[in-house]
């Protein structure tokens, strides 16, 4: 069948517009109810989803007063059920600011925020009373964990960052979340990769595939699929690395992510690239060549028609 390109971009872009203002009417509609609101621990809670919600450059708009409030409020509040609520929006406000400066660069500080969310969520949960209680807090450390593993990394410090990964798989496993447990695995993945150990690489990848691919998480697969072509090209087998590029293809063209659309076109014209100098066939040596430029030229495409900037991965 036919595909009338200029019309699939047309309505990939009318998707995202209207998501775009969806998320930008719910953030004027927290920002309403902020302005409106007098009691403090209302506003501490839109503040730290307004904090969850907004760009970047806004975040310690929201997570500086969030913090203020918190400390205010756990003066001055000894109930324990309101005193845990308390502490764990302080515990989301300053992991927000972890992501923040991590963006930013400031490893360092990021960590240090980090290192105070994790603090407060481990003390949440040796209080926590119930089932479902410290199974939430868990995830909310896991999570924090795998932050702060990702700034290890920045900070090129594998053995910490895998040292955390592995106590947030350890949490994900414990409350049986599928997707968290996914989610760790794929980090632990990337490390092994980035320290040399390929095999156990692949090992993680296949682990996380099978998990994301049950539960229908395109982004993951895709991104799992691409790290086991990556493993393939290392072994080698060109062939088998491109199958796996393909397959990841196919699943970021049905989620329209132009990003890492043009991202999997720069691996396949790596792949193509490299297989064309290998092979002695003359014919064999232009055809590839010839199938690199077009998927070069296809990423390059992207990239300028989007303004992306991406990694290749």
């Amino acid at each position: 069948m036919k595909i009338n390109l200029k019309y699939s971009v047309f309505y990939f872009l009318l998707l995202v517009s209207g998501l775009s203002r969806a998320q930008d009417a719910y953030i004027d509609s927290l920002k309403l109810e902020l302005k409106k609101a007098t009691n403090d621990t209302i506003k501490l809670d839109l503040l730290t989803q307004l904090s969850n919600e907004c760009d970047l450059t806004e975040i310690l708009m929201y997570t500086e007063p969030a913090i203020e409030i918190a400390e205010k409020l756990l003066n001055n509040n000894t109930y324990p059920l309101i005193k845990l609520s308390i502490q764990n929006k302080l515990a989301q406000a300053l992991n927000d600011n972890g992501y923040l400066y991590r963006q930013q660069g400031k490893t360092p500080l990021a960590l240090n925020y980090y290192h105070q969310s994790l603090k407060i969520l481990e003390s949440i949960l040796k209080e926590a009373k119930t089932k479902d209680h410290k199974n939430q807090i868990k995830r909310d450390i896991a999570s924090v964990l795998l932050n702060s593993g990702s700034s290890y990394i920045d900070q090129n410090e594998p053995e910490i960052a895998l040292e955390n990964y592995n106590k947030a798989l350890k949490l994900q496993e414990e409350i049986a979340d599928s997707i968290g447990i996914a989610n760790a695995l794929f980090d632990i993945g990337n490390i092994y990769s980035g320290t040399g150990d390929f095999k156990k690489a692949y090992s993680y990848n296949v682990k996380c595939l099978t998990l994301y691919e049950h539960f229908g998480q395109k982004i993951g697969a895709s991104n799992c699929l691409n790290n086991l072509a990556f493993y393939f090209r290392k072994e080698g087998d060109l062939i088998k690395a491109r199958e796996y590029l393909f397959k990841s293809l196919r699943l970021r063209k049905e989620m329209g992510d132009q990003r890492s659309i043009a991202s999997s076109y720069f691996n396949l014209a790596d792949n193509y690239l490299n297989f064309a100098k290998k092979t002695n066939d003359l014919q064999s040596k232009q055809k590839n060549y010839l199938i690199a430029l077009a998927y070069s030229d296809s990423s390059l495409g992207l990239s300028k028609k989007f303004h992306l900037i991406f990694e290749i991965s």
